[in-house]
């Protein structure tokens, strides 16, 4: 990039020493967490923050990266569904089709009143975005909800037929939700916060899970003993991956879309099935069987970056995967600065600058980065040089 007689580049040659990119070379690692009957777990953007609760039982966090767990105050309750901010500190979590909220990471719950008949028949399943403040709820016999306050009170939204919804997704910004049930046209897409619904072209499958990226225009699905579906195109179209037909339970994806995990096990009704764990490192054109071992997995959860992931066992334990990152620096003008974007990542990672590239004299960038909450991207504004050559770069701390 050029400014008016200097020049601005990223630094061209590698930064750090990666592992190679499929999942399946590291391994994946049980945490402390007791065993319990895990159903569904959630992380913070950067993954050090993590959620998991059990159906029937209580809600656990680990504040660094699912190493060690907390047991939280949240009532014992049938719980099904838990969503987080991207920085932690908000959590949703339904159970016997009410929703609870946490403003301090899990420390405290508070019960919020829903839009619907909270019982056990009316599970809620629950997606956030980035901030905490919008909320969608895809509740089981009843229909598609949504909430601009966090949670404290709830709109209906009028979608058609009394489907068993089982899954939603949203945008890091809350404009763009997904919906997924069982019968009937099977995938739904807003992109208007939920004001209006629209059936995709998804076939009339056993869909059972999706997941989007933070611009929530590609999404992932994954069909019970099918296979997993992409779309690049907000629902337009999908297509049949060559991930093989298992019983597909859940599926996360990273910010960009380019690393997704899926895994199989218990379905949805409660009948036991022992499944594996694969991953893409190439928006699933290829997938990978990974090394953890076959259980009966609920839930996956992935950081922004896809190299931090999480996943619980029905009946059995928590298991972590941590890959290492090799962040994308991005560079663009802005105003008359530069502004230097990278997917939050998994590790921590300084930004540093030096104007020769022959030398060993890199700074750290005294501007600390801020979290833009729409494409989950951290973002550091410099001013370009007044002469000569700026070269920036990521290393890993």
């Amino acid at each position: 990039m050029k400014h008016s007689g200097h020049s601005v580049f990223i630094a061209a040659f590698p930064i750090m020493v990666a592992f190679a990119n499929s999942a399946h070379a590291q391994s994946w690692v049980q945490t402390s967490a007791p065993t319990n009957l895990w159903y569904c777990v959630a992380s913070s953007a950067d993954g050090s923050k993590v959620v998991a609760l059990a159906n029937p039982g209580a809600i656990y966090v680990s504040l660094d990266c699912g190493t060690n767990w907390t047991l939280t105050s949240a009532p014992s309750n049938a719980w099904v569904s838990v969503a987080s901010s991207a920085d932690g500190h908000f959590l949703a979590a339904s159970g016997g089709g009410s929703v609870y909220t946490s403003t301090d990471g899990g420390s405290s719950w508070t019960s919020n009143t829903v839009a619907w008949t909270p019982n056990s028949a009316n599970a809620a399943f629950l997606a956030s975005s980035a901030d905490g403040s919008n909320l969608v709820a895809a509740v089981q016999r009843t229909g598609l909800f949504t909430s601009t306050n966090a949670g404290l009170s709830w709109g209906s939204n009028n979608v058609p037929g009394p489907f068993i919804w089982l899954w939603t997704a949203s945008s890091a910004d809350g404009t763009q939700l997904w919906a997924v049930q069982d019968s009937g046209p099977n995938v739904f897409v807003s992109t208007n916060s939920g004001s209006v619904w629209t059936p995709t072209s998804a076939l009339n499958l056993n869909w059972r899970a999706v997941a989007t990226t933070a611009d929530g225009k590609q999404a992932v699905g994954v069909v019970t003993l099918t296979g997993v579906y992409i779309t690049t195109n907000s629902g337009s179209t999908w297509k049949k991956t060559s991930a093989p037909a298992l019983n597909w339970q859940a599926v996360a994806s990273s910010a960009d879309g380019t690393n997704l995990v899926a895994s199989a096990g218990v379905l949805f009704y409660g009948s036991y099935h022992y499944g594996p764990i694969y991953t893409s490192t190439n928006a699933g054109a290829s997938w990978e069987l990974t090394s953890a071992p076959t259980n009966t997995w609920t839930s996956v959860a992935s950081s922004a970056d896809g190299k931090r992931l999480v996943a619980v066992v029905h009946g059995g334990g928590i298991y972590i995967w941590q890959g290492t990152p090799a962040p994308r620096l991005t560079i663009t003008g802005s105003g008359g600065e530069l502004l230097l974007s990278w997917i939050v990542p998994s590790m921590n990672f300084a930004l540093q600058e030096s104007d020769d590239l022959s030398t060993t004299n890199w700074t750290d960038v005294v501007s600390s980065p801020v979290l833009n909450l729409t494409n989950l991207q951290n973002q550091v504004k410099v001013q370009p040089p007044l002469s000569g050559n700026s070269f920036y770069r990521l290393k890993l701390q």
